[in-house]
């Protein structure tokens, strides 16, 4: 199941980057360039971490002696396995709403220079 979420995802990011490209070329709008990047670039990168943490997780469960990090907090009992996985959650969206920001703040950039022009 998690194989053809996973594979539907990867196809809409793919016609959201297509999409994207496509209005820059007609527009040229340097924004519809960067808002490539968090909305669909990222989210395909975070299919790749998604996947990394199932197997990470999985890995716990049979407590291998060689964990990677941030799992390793894990195992040692630093931070229970639900603050991991919290914090790497949080880092994603800040990163996500971090590329928006710039993607939306290209736009503006590119109306001022067509008024000073």
């Amino acid at each position: 199941m998690t194989i053809i979420l996973g594979s539907i995802n990867v196809a809409l990011f793919v016609l959201i980057a297509v999409a994207l490209a496509l209005k820059h070329r007609q527009l040229g709008q340097a924004g519809f360039l960067w808002l490539i990047m968090p909305m669909a670039l990222f989210p395909l990168i975070g299919v790749v971490v998604a996947n990394w943490i199932e197997v990470s997780v999985d890995r716990l469960q049979t407590t291998p002696p060689n964990v990677t990090f941030p799992f390793s907090l894990v195992e040692s009992g630093r931070m229970s396995l639900g603050r991991v996985l919290s914090l790497l959650n949080i880092v994603q969206h800040l990163v996500w709403s971090t590329l928006v920001l710039v993607g939306i703040l290209m736009f503006r950039r590119r109306q001022d220079h067509a008024r000073n022009a």
